[in-house]
C-alpha cells in the first residue's frame, strides 16, 4: 500500500512537473531567440541610421558644391567669352577654331582605330 502511494505519488509529480519543466524551458528558449531578433532587428536599425547620417552629409556636400559651381559661374562665362575674341592673324585665330574639333575627332575616332589595330 505504501508502495502504491508512493509510485502514484511520484507518476502524479512526474506528470506534473516534467511537462511544466519542457514548458519553461521553450519559453525560455522563445524569449531567448525573441531578444535575439530584437537585438538583430536594433542593429539593423542602427546601420539604416548611419546611412542616412552619411546621406544627408553627402547631400549637404554636394548642396555646397552646386552653391559653390553657382558663385563660379559668372567667372566661367567671362573665361568663355574671352576665348571668343579674335586675334587679329588669321591663321591663328583659325587655329584656335580647328582645336577642338580636331581634339574630338582624335578621341572618338583616331584612337579607338589604333588600339584596335594595335590588338589585332
Amino acid at each position: 500500500m505504501i508502495q502504491s502511494f508512493i509510485a502514484g505519488g511520484l507518476f502524479r509529480f512526474a506528470l506534473r512537473f516534467v511537462p511544466s519543466v519542457f514548458e519553461q524551458v521553450a519559453n525560455i528558449v522563445l524569449e531567448y531567440l525573441m531578444q535575439k531578433r530584437a537585438i538583430e532587428y536594433d542593429k539593423m536599425k542602427l546601420e539604416l541610421a548611419r546611412i542616412d547620417g552619411a546621406t544627408q552629409l553627402d547631400l549637404a556636400d554636394i548642396k555646397a558644391g552646386i552653391e559653390e559651381l553657382k558663385a563660379d559661374q559668372p567667372i566661367r562665362l567671362a573665361r568663355i567669352k574671352a576665348q571668343k575674341i579674335k586675334s587679329g592673324v588669321k591663321w591663328i585665330d583659325g587655329f584656335n577654331a580647328l582645336i577642338r574639333p580636331l581634339t574630338t575627332f582624335f578621341w572618338i575616332i583616331v584612337y579607338p582605330l589604333l588600339v584596335w589595330w594595335s590588338v589585332k
